[in-house]
């Protein structure tokens, strides 16, 4: 079975074609590496991506890839990979990216951005990153439909999708919505142990897909994330 992202074969226990996954975890926990490692995985299984930057600019994406080892710039120009600027309007800076939003609290500029980035891909994986930055800008009421429609469209072309939200940020109402409109839960966490950092993955929960619920340490090693063989003792 493909790796769907670093260490999935170790927590997953049949394929999954497609879906679209929340990503939960709080500030410095490794979640903006993880969608990264997360896109130069479907890239290897030679499907497209895009990716919704909000939190950083489409050089410090190409950037990340790159210390991964992927030539995003190639990719481009190859229509293989796409970066969704919702960033640069933040600083003025003209955008490099064909797909900028110039104000992303209007989530209707956003969905045309995305679906313009989303033409002609078949297949795609796509990353938001993150919607706690969208949602601040626009309110929880207005993110809840825009992300409905969101997870609906990546499903519809049996694409894969995460959205990254922060741990501790939203109401647990939105946090409730979250978990039933995509379709599982992924969350990491990050805590000191004898003077170290220590980070963890965990698949809270899949639809209608078997899996591990514990918890899998992340370690962080250059171009690779390196998953522990075994569960993280509580």
């Amino acid at each position: 079975m493909k790796e769907i992202f670093p260490g999935s074969s170790l927590m997953i226990k049949e394929p999954i074609q497609r879906g679209c996954w929340l990503l939960l975890g709080p500030p410095g926990s490794g979640k903006s590496t993880f969608c990264l490692h997360f896109l130069k995985a479907g890239l290897i299984n030679t499907q497209p991506c895009v990716i919704v930057a909000t939190d950083y600019s489409p050089e410090e994406v190409k950037s990340g890839m790159k210390r991964l080892g992927v030539n995003v710039t190639l990719l481009e120009d190859q229509s293989r990979f796409r970066i969704v600027d919702c960033y640069s309007w933040r600083t003025g800076a003209r955008s490099t990216s064909p797909y900028h939003v110039d104000n992303p609290a209007n989530l209707s500029d956003v969905s045309i951005a995305i679906e313009n980035a989303r033409r002609g891909l078949r297949n795609p994986r796509v990353v938001c990153d993150s919607i706690t930055t969208l949602t601040l800008e626009t309110g929880e009421a207005s993110a809840q439909k825009f992300l409905q429609v969101l997870t609906a469209k990546i499903k519809e072309v049996n694409g894969m999708g995460i959205l990254v939200a922060e741990a501790g940020i939203h109401r647990e109402e939105f946090v409730t919505f979250l978990r039933y409109t995509c379709d599982g839960v992924f969350e990491m966490k990050i805590e000191e142990a004898k003077g170290d950092l220590r980070r963890s993955f965990r698949i809270y929960f899949l639809k209608g897909i078997k899996h591990s619920d514990a918890w899998f340490p992340y370690i962080f090693n250059g171009e690779n994330i390196m998953v522990g063989a075994a569960p993280v003792s509580p």
